[in-house]
């Protein structure tokens, strides 16, 4: 019997599947900081308020319909008061980094209260 040498698979195996668009997107709004998804929950709610409120309201009144002080506008503000509020749960960098302009700081996100 002619001996015959073990082959070897050279390949690189992957621990986890190739990242894709919303699998990244994921990963970075699925945080340890945010575990009970308040923080996502109100900003989602937040969107859906500009969405109304600038695509339905304004076009068809002329203004953005929170002068009637109804049950929804209160709400609508308190999401908004509660979103600036939840952004207190995650851990930023004390002081401004120069070289990076995007990234979120303790005095900018004081600011933004």
């Amino acid at each position: 019997m002619p001996h015959q040498s073990p082959t070897v698979d050279v390949t690189p195996k992957r621990r986890w599947a190739p990242r894709t668009c919303c699998g990244r997107l994921r990963q970075r709004l699925i945080t340890h900081e945010d575990p009970n998804h308040l923080h996502k929950t109100l900003g989602i709610l937040c969107l859906l308020s500009f969405i109304y409120r600038y695509a339905y309201v304004w076009p068809t009144t002329g203004h953005l319909g929170l002068s009637d002080g109804s049950l929804f506008d209160w709400a609508t503000m308190l999401a908004h008061i509660g979103l600036s509020t939840s952004s207190l749960i995650f851990h930023v960098i004390k002081r401004r980094k120069l070289n990076r302009p995007m990234m979120i700081w303790e005095e900018y996100r004081q600011h933004a209260i």
